[in-house]
């Protein structure tokens, strides 16, 4: 806010809060219409005016200007977003709040710049480059997810895996559910899963797990020790690539598909 509007702005509210201290409520409202029209381009000048006029209307008990007030109040946001306010507006329930009205000759020259699809065209003009920001950040995004998505094809099809062999039938065969979203009080949750499958002869740990909290002991390392399961039996991992390199870095002799 320019010097000047805002010593015509600080001015009107003085004025009005003086008046209202009398008891002046009318002349103290009139007031506040002068210091709506000089501070409605602007967001916190503009609400706390219709503040002090809804309190002028609670004192008077005039309903009409207390849900007019509220209105206004709610109005202020989308209008300041938009940049569009109607100019000269005394912001009252008595005048409709999206007509302009002539300014008065004693406000014109603080006035005097203001221009209100200036302001407009500002506002489209920033929120076109949000938008432009946005949309190149996605397509940033994107390229580097597709660059991450063929780093990781290539790595995974470069790998050589040895299959197992189950050779003959299977018995008995039980899963346990090792780490989910949701677990049993003292076992350790994420967002991913793992399971444990284990037959006869082989135990096959099956995990998507990724230890997003980064936490020195995976939720997959937590729940297998409370299980008592040792690493050092499993014979096969099925497991996202970054779970593997670490299990095969651990446990180099195990199988991994």
């Amino acid at each position: 806010m320019k010097p000047l509007l805002k010593r015509e702005y600080e001015r009107s509210k003085t004025l009005a809060r003086e008046l209202e201290a009398t008891g002046d409520l009318s002349s103290a409202f009139i007031a506040l219409e002068r210091a709506h029209i000089l501070g409605q381009r602007y967001l916190i000048p503009h609400l706390h005016t219709h503040l002090l006029m809804l309190r002028i209307g609670l004192k008077q008990r005039d309903v009409r200007e207390i849900f007019g007030q509220l209105l206004r109040i709610v109005a202020t946001i989308p209008g300041y977003l938009l940049g569009w306010v109607p100019k000269g507006n005394t912001g009252g329930s008595n005048v409709s709040a999206l007509k302009p009205i002539p300014l008065r000759a004693d406000l014109a020259p603080a006035l005097a710049d203001y221009n209100v699809w200036r302001d407009v065209m500002k506002r489209a003009i920033v929120f076109c480059v949000i938008a432009l920001c946005v949309i190149a950040s996605l397509f940033i995004f994107d390229a580097r997810h597709q660059s991450s998505a063929s780093a990781l094809s290539q790595y995974w099809t470069s790998q050589r895996f040895t299959p197992i062999s189950i050779g003959e039938s299977t018995h008995s065969l039980s899963v346990t559910p090792v780490v989910n979203f949701y677990g049993e009080p003292g076992f350790a949750t994420e967002a991913g899963v793992s399971y444990l499958v284990q037959t006869d002869k082989h135990t096959v740990l099956f995990d998507l797990g990724h230890n997003q909290q980064q936490n020195q002991e995976s939720p997959l390392e937590q729940n297998l020790q409370r299980l008592d399961v040792n690493t050092d039996e499993l014979d096969t991992v099925f497991s996202v690539i970054s779970i593997v390199i670490i299990l095969v870095g651990v446990h180099g002799k195990k199988k991994a598909v």
